[in-house]
Formats: C-alpha cells, structure tokens, sequence
C-alpha cells in the first residue's frame, strides 16, 4: 500500500516527476525511431537511385556508341559516292549501294539523293527518279549526319542519313540508309543493366523493349502505377 502511495502522482511530487520523465522517455524513444525509420527509408531510396542513374548512363553509353557507329559507316558511304554523284553515275552508285548492303545486311534500304532531293540510286530501283523532299530526313541529311526512327505500313527501322560534299565543301546530295528495328532489338537485349530490367520507349511513348508483358504497351500507364 505504501509503495502505490508512493509512486501515485497526485500524492507525491517525485512520483509526477518520476512519471513525467517515464513518458518523456517514451516520446523520445518513439521520435527516434519513426526517424531513423524514415533516415534508413531515404538512405535506401537514394541509394537505388543512384544505381538507377549508373544504370541508364550504361544502358545510354552503349546505345549511343553503337548507333554512332552505324552512323559513322553511313557517313564513309557517302564520302566514298561522292564522285559518283556528281558524275550521275547511276549504274556504279547502285553497284555500290548493293555492295554496302550485302556487307552490311543490317542496312535493308539505301537510296542517294541529288542536293535538289531526287533520287538517283537506291537498292529498290522503284523510288530512284522520286523526290522526297517532304521528307524531314532529306533535310536533316544535308545539314549534318542524322538519325532518327521511321516507320513503314509493314515494319520499322532508324533512318541513318548522312550529306554528300565535294571537294570544295559543297552539299551535293545525301546517303540514306534504313537500319533493321532486328538489329535495334538485337542490340539492346545484349546490355546488361542492373539493377533489374529496363525499358525502351520510343517517341510516342510506347515501350519497345522490356519484359514481354509491356511491349507494345504505353510507358505513361506504368509510371502513373508506380
């Protein structure tokens, strides 16, 4: 019985101190603990995004220099035509087209334009004597080395132009190559990122590369889920 009289606060003054440090004790250990929770919670959180941000510079490095690459045999094709084109050697440009695509096999169209946008050769002999100068990729091509996706009613590829010049400098014409979208995936399923897997999403958003189940698929539904 004394011992409850004791430890009961409203009968002695060290008994509310006693029990006001009790409680203190307890609001301080909860604090604690809810932030140490959420420091581990965000230490956690930037660490994966660290290694997210290591992932995508790996999996953008490598695509990069990949696609450069094709980039840059495009650009030595029309370097090596240049002298072809401005003699309008029709019949020695499509020998040499067909050369490049048999020693390329990746490259499933090549076509040479003249600076006025008609074509002059091409590995589908139907479009040589068209004019594509509606074409966002002639323009592109006779300002600078260019890529950028393209599409057909029966398949996609990545449209790889490059300018044609002279001695003097001049732009005379442009080389187009259409790269297989094969070549595109093949390419991408051999980077490794971690961690887990990554997406490709073109420019309408649509994911082109990932597990089975999205392709195909809008990217904005899965980021709005997550």
């Amino acid at each position: 019985m004394n011992l409850a009289r004791r430890i009961d606060p409203r009968r002695s003054m060290a008994a509310a101190i006693g029990w006001l440090l009790i409680a203190l004790t307890l609001c301080l250990a909860l604090a604690a603990n809810l932030w140490l929770r959420s420091f581990v919670r965000a230490t956690l959180l930037e660490q994966h995004s660290q290694r997210l941000e290591a992932a995508a510079e790996h999996v953008n490095s490598e695509l990069d220099t990949a696609l450069l690459l094709r980039l840059q045999a495009v650009s030595v094709v029309a370097a090596m035509l240049s002298e072809d084109v401005q003699q309008r050697e029709g019949e020695r440009l499509k020998r040499s087209l067909a050369a490049v695509r048999q020693g390329v096999p990746d490259l499933i169209w090549l076509a040479v334009t003249d600076a006025d946008g008609f074509i002059v050769a091409a590995t589908d002999a139907q479009v040589v004597g068209q004019n594509v100068n509606q074409h966002a990729w002639l323009s592109q091509g006779l300002d600078a080395a260019w890529i950028e996706e393209g599409r057909s009613p029966v398949e996609r590829f990545l449209k790889l132009t490059a300018p044609i010049s002279n001695a003097d400098g001049a732009i005379i014409g442009v080389v187009a190559a259409n790269l297989s979208w094969r070549w595109v995936q093949d390419m991408v399923s051999e980077i490794r990122a971690s961690p887990g897997e990554w997406l490709l999403v073109d420019r309408d958003g649509i994911v082109r590369h990932g597990p089975a189940a999205l392709l195909g698929g809008p990217a904005f539904v899965l980021l709005t889920a997550a």
